[in-house]
């Protein structure tokens, strides 16, 4: 079939352009006249020039596609002054119009990336994809869905947990943190997170695609929250360092999130089923 996909340029858009062209799809990837290109070169991939708030140029990359993938974000570096405002405009404005263009070109089905953090837990619960969702700092992830929840195309959401693995900006951070010293436990450090290795988020955007079954929203997070306090000290552990401090602020709620429709419905499994497995420091 062929597959188009806003967002290829990412860690994750790679990381499933790849896969899809591994699986003998093709592909259309939509790239910036001034930003990073798609780094792969295949006979089965095409490139088409513009961005997400480019009717025109969404229109093209959609012709003919039987799926459109849209994996973009504008995620600002880590910092004390995270700059969200271009992603929320992502999330709004760009999900509109990918969503006008998969219509105008008759798509059968479109996937969109989501965040798992906008569903939070109270405790030790588990929260599932019919659990309520509030978030004030998040609040474009729920107006993103609720854009996705009104189109009449059939679409499936992947809310992902948080992203870790080679690439990603958390990795980096977290890892840079720990080598100096530095790494601090949000508030105590016995709050939730839902993790998710970049390789087993965009294994499921593949499965989604291949999929007969559709469900609107699956969940894709390991199988194992973990407290901050047992994330963050593995981490100083790998890089020598025998105590860590607490009482950052809270940047994340406490989200304790299940995979079980993911893996029923997409017959989707993590291959790193908890950080223990998948965390490799640089």
């Amino acid at each position: 079939m062929k597959v188009a996909v806003v967002g290829s340029t990412g860690v994750l858009g790679r990381q499933v352009t790849a896969r899809l062209i591994e699986r003998g799809h093709r592909v259309s990837v939509l790239v910036r006249r001034d930003g990073r290109r798609c780094p792969i070169e295949h006979s089965r991939l095409s490139p088409v020039s513009g961005d997400i708030f480019d009717s025109a140029a969404l229109s093209e990359l959609m012709q003919d596609a039987d799926v459109a993938l849209h994996l973009a974000t504008a995620i600002p570096p880590p910092g004390p002054d995270m700059d969200w405002s271009q992603n929320d405009r992502v999330r709004r404005e760009g999900t509109a119009k990918f969503l006008q263009a998969a219509a105008h070109r008759s798509v059968a089905k479109c996937v969109v990336q989501s965040i798992a953090m906008i569903a939070p837990s109270i405790g030790d619960a588990w929260t599932t994809e019919s659990s309520n969702v509030s978030s004030d700092s998040f609040q474009s992830a729920i107006d993103m869905e609720e854009l996705v929840a009104q189109s009449k195309i059939p679409s499936t959401v992947l809310r992902g947990g948080l992203f870790y693995g080679p690439g990603a900006k958390n990795t980096s951070a977290w890892n840079s943190l720990a080598k100096n010293g530095t790494l601090q436990l949000p508030e105590d450090g016995s709050g939730y997170v839902s993790l998710i290795h970049i390789v087993d988020m965009s294994r499921a955007f593949v499965c989604a695609v291949e999929s007969a079954v559709s469900k609107p929203l699956l969940n894709i997070v390991d199988d194992t929250p973990s407290t901050w306090s047992d994330l963050f000290g593995h981490i100083a552990r790998e890089h020598g360092r025998t105590t860590i401090h607490s009482g950052a602020p809270r940047r994340y709620p406490n989200f304790r999130t299940s995979n079980a429709l993911a893996k029923q419905t997409l017959g989707w499994a993590p291959i790193f089923p908890s950080f223990l497995s998948g965390w490799h420091f640089e």
